[in-house]
């Protein structure tokens, strides 16, 4: 008799034990049952903020998504301005996590790494749209302000649910050091941007 009741102690001690998850400061947990996004009643994907929940052991699994400002870098890519001149952007791009149910499903659960595809994917041709609209000397002089944001709004449109909030600073940067270098080689001429002088 006490040897069953110990036992069934330590069970609820295991059943309870299972049940908890504790969601961390910078993080948000969906939760899964039996393997599909668990909704609340008007239908929308519950995502637990920091602290401790419960869950149906067995039944239900948690993916926990980081909630914090992320930093991707990008590769330095080649753009052909409006008069078929090369711009070469060293570029990095900031974004954070805005819908996260919407972010689960687009990237097949939760995958960062396919996110950063889509970002990047979007990031690439919305800039090569933009620079290909301008000639180097509009990048070079007030035309690099609008361009950043242009791109900037773009992205934060999450169409494919994958990014919020995202700053581009370092292509920002690349286009402000190349016009420096542009109008102290050339006087004021735009000619050529030399993309190794970026730094």
């Amino acid at each position: 008799m006490r040897k069953s009741v110990i036992a069934i102690i330590v069970i609820v001690l295991v059943v309870l034990y299972m049940s908890i998850f504790v969601v961390k400061e910078g993080e948000r947990g969906i939760t899964l049952r039996f393997g599909k996004v668990l909704r609340d009643d008007e239908n929308k994907p519950l995502v637990y903020a920091p602290g401790l929940h419960f869950k149906i052991p067995f039944i239900e699994s948690v993916k926990m998504l980081d909630a914090r400002i992320q930093t991707m870098d990008n590769q330095a890519d080649r753009f052909v301005t409006k008069e078929k001149k090369d711009l070469i952007v060293d570029s990095y791009i900031k974004w954070r996590i805005s819908d996260f149910s919407r972010y689960y499903l687009a990237t097949g659960g939760g995958d960062v790494s396919q996110a950063e595809v889509l970002l990047k994917r979007k990031f690439s041709d919305r800039l090569r749209s933009e620079i290909g609209r301008l000639d180097v000397k509009d990048i070079v002089t007030d035309s690099r302000g609008r361009l950043t944001l242009e791109v900037r709004d773009a992205l934060n449109s999450g169409s494919a649910g994958t990014e919020d909030e995202v700053s581009t600073p370092a292509a920002d940067d690349a286009i402000a050091k190349a016009a420096e270098r542009v109008e102290a080689e050339t006087n004021g001429k735009v000619q050529v941007i030399n993309p190794n002088s970026m730094a």
